[in-house]
């Protein structure tokens, strides 16, 4: 027979998601996309910059420290 697929609910924030439901493609309004997961625009605030990588984001102390790949975007 055919196998069968079973569909899981993304997660909370987001509003898309692959393969995982923890994977987020896409975040809900009110939300910014980090990695495969989706904050709340609260959590960046005072002037904190949040930038896009291709593959991967390093944070620490509310700062990032990389070089953006092929053209990353700024966040907050």
């Amino acid at each position: 027979g055919l196998p069968h697929k079973v569909c899981r609910r993304c997660g909370e924030n987001c509003l898309s998601c692959a393969g995982s439901s923890r994977n987020c493609s896409r975040c809900k309004t009110g939300f910014t996309q980090l990695g495969t997961s989706c904050i709340t625009n609260h959590t960046c605030s005072n002037g904190d910059i949040w930038q896009r990588l291709e593959t991967f984001w390093v944070v620490t102390t509310g700062r990032m420290y990389s070089h953006p790949v092929g053209g990353g975007q700024e966040y907050c």
